[in-house]
């Protein structure tokens, strides 16, 4: 030991600490850690605090929303304005299939139109029956038509009365409605037993025939069919209404 010490010097100290530090550089170095070499089982438990995580790195892909649950502001947004829309545009769309049904039933009750209101009112006009606005009543003065036809000229007797040519007759005395020829183009017609003294006449045939009406007793008018294109009378059709 003696001999030792004697040959310690203070350069063979320091020589001796400098390779120890070489050494123990490299000896560092030999153990440095490569990369991606970490994995979960070199972690400790709790190891990865708030601090080491880079702020953005946790991503939504990587987030377990079974895991994290209801955070205080998500119950917020249960009540939220757009959520209550939400549930009122689902109700808008029942809404508007509501009036689709209710259209849907009116659609089914038109098919029926026989027993429909308006198929009632279409009896009717003005709100007066149909019935009215003819008189069973010789006498009435109401406005009601007491009586009406249509004549197919060339079809009606000569001389004498008959229903030959009479079309769609209607007598407010129940009575028939006769019509005798007495020239061409001229014709009496009669209202049985019915008191009208006023009658219009009116041409259905030719665009130029013309009809005029004179009465010649009570419920009997000359109805005379006159063409303008040969200036006379001709055996034109038309009709005859008294009110």
């Amino acid at each position: 030991m003696e001999t030792i010490r004697g040959r310690i010097t203070y350069a063979n100290v320091m020589s001796t600490l400098a390779v120890f530090l070489v050494l123990g550089g490299g000896a560092v170095a030999a153990v440095k850690l490569g990369k991606n070499t970490v994995g979960s089982r070199q972690l400790k438990e709790n190891a990865v605090t708030t601090s080491k995580i880079k702020n953005g790195a946790i991503t939504a892909s990587k987030l377990d929303p079974a895991a994290i649950g209801t955070v205080p502001t998500a119950t917020n947004a249960t009540n939220a304005t757009n959520a209550t829309n939400a549930m009122n545009a689902t109700n808008a769309v029942n809404a508007t299939n509501a009036v689709k049904a209710t259209t849907a039933t009116n659609a089914d009750n038109a098919k029926t139109a026989d027993t429909a209101a308006t198929a009632t009112n279409a009896l009717s006009l003005g709100g007066i029956p149909a019935t009215d606005y003819t008189s069973s009543d010789c006498d009435s003065t109401s406005g009601a038509i007491k009586g009406f036809a249509e004549v197919n000229g060339p079809a009606v007797n000569e001389g004498t009365y008959s229903t030959a040519g009479v079309e769609f007759p209607y007598d407010c005395s129940g009575g028939e409605v006769l019509v005798r020829k007495i020239f061409p183009g001229i014709f009496h017609v009669r209202f049985v037993d019915s008191p009208v003294q006023i009658a219009l006449a009116s041409s259905v045939s030719g665009e130029l025939n013309t009809a005029s009406v004179t009465r010649i007793g009570t419920g009997e008018f000359q109805v005379s069919i006159w063409n303008e294109t040969f200036k006379e009378n001709v055996n034109g059709s038309f009709t005859i209404l008294t009110p």
